[in-house]
């Protein structure tokens, strides 16, 4: 029995600081990849903050004629240089003061949720679209991995609108998941400023594959260790 506790608290301490290798395909099916350049988003939109939208879903079931809805809220962050972050609104409901203590905690467990387990990609912009394509960092042994890719329509300066979603890896049919997502009503998202935005270092940034060049790769993880 001491073996079996020893061998599980083991796992639980590995869990909790190993990285586990992006598969080969994903890879390959996250087709955005990361300039670490000026993008200028800042001049359509307000990025000084976060933007949180509202999902709206109609339940299966009904409570006499009345269908039951459920609503969730996610909280975006865009980042002048291309970065994308998400799901970062699971640690605390107080956004503005999670954030601003991920700065002033570095290295803490709650700056390693933020850099570590958020989901983090990289957006476009086309016109008043921004594109953005991002994947989940799972911590599992048995690691389940997405990417989705989310469109955005620049409504105004503090309110854009998400108009498009697929789920790229893994690939699932796309009348299947429309399916799933046909009865969603997407609530515009709206502009919070915050105070203190942590920078965009995140795990995401040390793979080589999701730059756009070799160089620029190379040049950002000779910075980061000389820092």
């Amino acid at each position: 029995m001491k073996k079996i506790v020893c061998f599980l608290l083991v796992m639980t301490s590995l869990t909790s600081c190993v990285y586990f290798s992006v598969p080969s395909k994903l890879e390959k099916e996250f087709n955005f990849c990361y300039t670490n350049r000026y993008t200028g988003l800042d001049t359509l939109l307000n990025i000084e903050g976060y933007y949180t939208v509202g999902i709206i879903s109609n339940n299966s079931y009904h409570s006499g004629s009345i269908i039951e809805t459920d609503t969730i809220y996610l909280s975006l962050l865009f980042y002048p240089d291309g970065m994308f972050v998400r799901n970062f609104d699971n640690y605390d409901t107080n956004i503005s003061n999670y954030l601003s203590n991920v700065v002033k905690y570095p290295g803490e467990g709650i700056f390693q949720s933020f850099h570590n387990w958020c989901s983090w990609g990289c957006y476009s912009i086309h016109g008043d679209t921004v594109k953005v394509m991002f994947m989940n960092h799972p911590s599992s042994p048995s690691p389940t991995w997405y990417v989705y890719e989310n469109w955005f329509l620049i409504v105004d300066k503090n309110t854009i609108q998400r108009i498009n979603t697929r789920r790229v890896y893994p690939t699932v049919n796309t009348e299947f998941y429309n399916s799933l997502t046909k009865d969603q009503a997407i609530i515009p998202a709206s502009f919070i400023a915050v105070d203190t935005i942590p920078n965009s270092n995140c795990w995401l940034k040390k793979e080589e594959w999701f730059w756009c060049k070799q160089e620029d790769y190379m040049n950002y993880i000779k910075e980061i260790k000389e820092n």
